[in-house]
């Protein structure tokens, strides 16, 4: 280990030694096999990363090009917290593993060379780094809420989904059975970049659906807006269940839909439209009731192309479709059959669904080359927001051009008692922590430097309490809602803070709001 790292990780042991409370002996061994694990994941990406350095010091690379080859490790590295990169400089950069805080400086580490570093070297082998139409997450999604309930669902997108976490690295993360909630998809969504539905689908009015066995978490307001189907004690989520649920955009996924009905004629892809707005690369679907021979036979012909040759999802596509017919084989006509259709930023949905689709989607899994756009402006949607304490705000940074995408941000909020952020190249999302105001902000980051500031200001207000909406001006009453699927919750109208039930437009249901009184 490098004598620097390791005075450097010593003091932050030291340092934590120092401020540990009284705690049992328990405790404290399960801290130190933390502790442990966490130092080795620092030392393991520290191992990867000075072999880099090594060979192309070996090579007689020169400074700016050692620089750029440490960068490019790192960016490839699982243990690195994704998009922790930042304020890269002709000296070096920082980083994050699991939260500690990281810097590659090549002066400190070769200083006989520090006379030859200039930031021209930096930005000359900077710009011949393209950026990568891929998933910026490596980890696969699988969503199948069926296992368990239905004996044709086989194993075959087990396999399928472990072959791609082994191809890319990544993590296969399965949600079966009641597991499978929505607010569990929704969270799972946000750290994977290949999604994909093994479960039953359906269409109802203009949009298509993922059927859930159970609708734990599912709210009144999903209902209301038709995010959401309630079937009893099961419900369905659609496309804009995800987007709206999601606690930040989708890393450039792929969602691989093996349901019926996915791209239902009626919906004209409001599915496939609601994720990529949540920020997937590419959706797949079909138009009608697809059979499990038939899904199969087309996915393992597509993703064998995508992770064995490297394929697009547009030359996978076009050489499954070519390969396999344009629809499902077990049917015996092409009148109602399912077609295969993908939606990407290249490809709207058909106009005609039930009909072969060349598709043009230059999406791959392991990332396809794309020509860097530097950016010219910026500006964030909104300049002001008001929000409650606990709620949570979206904002859009917007681009110009708008196909920007040489640039990094890095989003703060001046007082994180007031409000917090997390957000991404695309947007931030606002939280609501305690009454009053601040400003968030993002820094615009290109070449390793900061061209400059967006900001918007908040106010969060209070938000008041069951108790507090319930009860009259001055009453002290204690009130409770014991309705598991549909709670009372308070909320306003009429700009007065009021008492809602939870099942509003619901039929055959129940929300309970009970009073206790203590008397003497």
């Amino acid at each position: 280990m490098n004598i620097k790292r390791f005075i450097a990780v010593l003091l932050t042991v030291l340092m934590a030694l120092a401020v540990l409370p009284a705690a049992s002996l328990a405790e404290r061994a399960g801290e130190a096999v933390h502790e442990k694990a966490m130092l080795s994941k620092l030392s393991s990406v520290w191992q990867e990363l000075e072999a880099v350095e090594a060979e192309a010091l070996a090579s007689g690379a020169e400074p700016g090009e050692v620089v750029m080859a440490v960068y490019r490790a790192a960016l490839q590295l699982r243990l690195v917290d994704e998009k922790s990169i930042n304020s890269l400089t002709h000296k070096g950069f920082f980083f994050k593993v699991s939260g500690m805080e990281c810097c590659y400086d090549y002066v400190a580490r070769n200083t006989k060379h520090v006379s030859s570093v200039t930031d021209d070297m930096l930005s000359a082998v900077s710009a011949a780094v393209p950026a990568k139409n891929g998933p910026t997450n490596m980890n696969v999604l699988l969503v199948g809420p069926y296992y368990g309930e239905d004996s044709n669902f086989t194993n075959q997108y087990r396999n399928e989904a472990n072959s791609i976490a082994t191809t890319t690295g990544g993590d296969m993360v399965e949600l079966a059975h009641y597991a499978a909630t929505g607010p569990a998809i929704a969270d799972a969504a946000a750290d994977s970049g290949v999604i994909i539905y093994d479960s039953h689908g359906t269409a109802s009015g203009t949009s298509s659906y993922l059927c859930l066995t159970t609708n734990s978490g599912i709210t009144s307001e999903d209902y209301s807006n038709g995010w959401a189907v309630n079937a009893g004690s099961a419900a369905y989520i659609d496309g804009r269940y995800i987007q709206h649920h999601i606690p930040n955009e989708l890393p450039n996924s792929i969602v691989w839909m093996a349901i019926c009905e996915g791209m239902k004629l009626s919906g004209r892809g409001t599915t496939g439209y609601a994720l990529l707005e949540a920020g997937a690369g590419c959706v797949y679907g079909y138009s009608q009731s697809v059979s499990f021979t038939g899904d199969y036979r087309y996915e393992a012909h597509f993703w064998n192309n995508m992770k064995n040759n490297n394929m697009t999802v547009a030359e996978a596509f076009n050489a499954m479709t070519a390969a396999l017919g344009n629809w499902d084989p077990a049917y015996p006509s092409p009148s109602g059959s399912a077609w295969p259709i993908v939606m990407s930023p290249d490809d709207p949905f058909p106009s005609n669904p039930d009909s072969h689709q060349t598709v043009y989607c230059d999406w791959s899994l392991m990332g396809g080359d794309m020509e860097p756009v530097d950016i010219e402006g910026w500006s964030l949607s909104e300049s002001a927001i008001e929000l409650y304490a606990t709620s949570t705000v979206s904002v859009k940074f917007e681009r110009i051009p708008d196909n920007a995408n040489n640039y990094e941000l890095t989003w703060h909020s001046l007082d994180r008692n007031i409000a917090t952020v997390s957000g991404n190249n695309r947007r931030v999302n606002i939280t609501g922590v305690g009454e009053g105001e601040t400003e968030i902000y993002c820094e615009v980051v290109a070449g390793g430097e900061v061209l400059g500031r967006a900001y918007c200001a908040v106010t969060v207000l209070h938000f008041p309490t069951l108790d507090e909406a319930a009860n009259a001006e001055g009453g002290m009453l204690t009130f409770t809602s014991p309705s598991t699927n549909y709670p009372w919750v308070a909320g306003f109208a009429d700009g007065r803070a009021v008492a809602k039930s939870g099942n509003a437009g619901i039929d055959s249901s129940t929300s309970t709001m009970q009073l206790v009184l203590n008397m003497q």
